[in-house]
C-alpha cells in the first residue's frame, strides 16, 4: 500500500510539473511573437513601514528584447527608460542613470521587467535562483516566482498574470523582501505596433 501511495504522490506531482511546463511554454511562444507592446497602465505601491499606499499612473513602451519605458503622467515628474545597458529612474526630483553591466542590482531589475515581459520566465527563474508555480483563472494563467533564500535587497516574491487568450502581460506583482509590494496593471495594449525612438531615448543631464 506504501508504494502505492508513494507512486500516486510521484505521479501528481510530475503531472503538476508537466502542467506548470505546458502553461510556461505556452506564455513564452505567443509572447515571442510580440516585437513592440504599448498599453496604459496603474501603479500602487504599498509602503510596509507606513500603511499607506502610493497611486500612480502612465503609459508603458517595449520593445524586443531590451528596450523598456514606463512614462509616468501621474506624477510627470517620474520616468523609466531600460536602453539596452542604460537604466535611467526619475522619482519626483531624483535622477539616476545605470550602466547595468556594471551595477549588479539594476541588471537584476532591468532582467526581470524585461523577461516578465517577454514570458521568458523558466529561465529568469533559474538567473534568480527561484521556484515557479502555476495556476489558472477564467481570465489568466498566473504564474508565482518565489526566491528560494532571503535577501537584504530584491523580491522574495513576483506574481504574473498573464491573458488566458492572447498570453499578454496584465498584471505584475512585485513583493519585496523589505516588505513593501508593488502591483502593476496594464490595460488596451496595442502589439507590434511603431513606437516612436524618442520614448526610450536617455534624457540629457
Amino acid at each position: 500500500m506504501m508504494k502505492i501511495l508513494l507512486f500516486l504522490c510521484l505521479f501528481a506531482s510530475m503531472t503538476l510539473s508537466a502542467q506548470d511546463n505546458v502553461m510556461l511554454d505556452k506564455i513564452k511562444k505567443k509572447n515571442a511573437a510580440y516585437n513592440a507592446i504599448e498599453c496604459a497602465f496603474t501603479q500602487e505601491k504599498t509602503i510596509a513601514a507606513t500603511n499607506t499606499k502610493q497611486h500612480l499612473a502612465g503609459t508603458l513602451y517595449f520593445e524586443r528584447a531590451d528596450k523598456m519605458a514606463m512614462h509616468y503622467t501621474q506624477p510627470a515628474t517620474d520616468l523609466l527608460i531600460i536602453n539596452g545597458t542604460k537604466f535611467y529612474m526619475a522619482r519626483g526630483t531624483r535622477k539616476n542613470l545605470f550602466d547595468t553591466s556594471k551595477n549588479a542590482p539594476m541588471f537584476s531589475l532591468s532582467n526581470t521587467l524585461l523577461n516578465c515581459m517577454m514570458g521568458n520566465l523558466t529561465d529568469l527563474a533559474k538567473q534568480n535562483n527561484a521556484d515557479l508555480a502555476t495556476s489558472k483563472t477564467t481570465k489568466y494563467d498566473v504564474v508565482t516566482m518565489t526566491a528560494r533564500k532571503k535577501a537584504v535587497r530584491g523580491y522574495s516574491k513576483i506574481m504574473l498574470w498573464y491573458d488566458v487568450k492572447d498570453s499578454s502581460l496584465c498584471m505584475m506583482q512585485m513583493d519585496e523582501f523589505a516588505g513593501n509590494s508593488t502591483l502593476y496593471t496594464m490595460v488596451n495594449k496595442k502589439t507590434n505596433g511603431k513606437i516612436a525612438s524618442d520614448r526610450f531615448a536617455v534624457p540629457k543631464k
